[in-house]
């Protein structure tokens, strides 16, 4: 068998690398328990405030006066919170606030898209959202979607425009 030579990076370069990695194998993990520990704090947030109505409770036993913070809220936020609980089929829910389905506030559209060997109905200037431009996890909003219909082609399509903003969910 022949020999192939190889050149390795020398003793002092190898440690040096090792180092760089475990540092950044170190961040990694940091950033994962951080990632981990800001979640947990969002979820107990949003039970405290939306699911057991702390702010509101705090308000009704005169534990905080307006202007005030309620603690880990600023002011201006929990002066936004009602001060009064009523019953519903659920059990207590801040006054103003309904029980219902998500039926009952959203409109579900279907929709149909042009045909895309028609070539007049495709690179216009309207925006065209399909399922695959839907955002990673890490993301919220569709900045750019990637194909875009002319007029001609939201006319032959059984789907209408939406307004700026709107919230998309699709399957």
């Amino acid at each position: 068998m022949g020999q192939l030579p190889l050149s390795l990076p020398t003793f002092h370069e190898q440690r040096a690398i090792t180092y760089i990695l475990g540092t950044l194998d170190d961040k990694i993990a940091l950033g994962r328990r951080m990632n981990q520990t800001l979640e947990e704090m969002a979820h107990a947030l949003f039970k405290s405030w939306f699911v057991d109505f702390e702010p509101a409770r705090a308000k009704m036993e005169g534990r905080s006066r307006r202007g005030e913070s309620l603690s880990g809220m600023p002011a201006e936020r929990y002066d936004l919170f009602q001060d009064l609980l009523v019953e519903s089929e659920l059990g207590e829910i801040l006054a103003g606030w309904e029980v219902g389905t998500l039926n009952d506030v959203i409109e579900v559209l279907s929709g149909g898209t042009s045909p895309t060997s028609v070539v007049e109905y495709w690179n216009g200037d309207i925006p065209w959202y399909i399922p695959k431009d839907t955002p990673s996890l890490s993301d919220i909003f569709v900045i750019d979607a990637g194909l875009t219909i002319t007029d001609a082609g939201i006319e032959s399509s059984p789907t209408k425009i939406l307004p700026k903003g709107t919230t998309i969910i699709t399957a």
